[in-house]
């Protein structure tokens, strides 16, 4: 489940809540965590786990939107 998107350029960052896939756990979903997509020339789109700190240039989008 995704919680925020903030596009930068070509670059989409995600924030997601995500299912770690295990019978027994009971705390899923887990996160939330960053992740970024990568949107490639040929169509295709390339995700990559970052963590659970938000990268400083989205911080500063965010607080750029939060302020209007």
């Amino acid at each position: 489940m995704i919680v925020r998107r903030v596009t930068l350029g070509s670059y989409e960052y995600q924030l997601k809540m995500v299912r770690c896939a295990k019978a027994s756990c009971g705390k899923c979903p887990h996160g939330p965590y960053w992740y970024l997509l990568i949107r490639l020339r040929d169509g295709t789109t390339v995700l990559r786990y970052i963590g659970k700190q938000c990268p400083s240039e989205v911080s500063e989008v965010i607080a750029r939107e939060d302020q209007t």
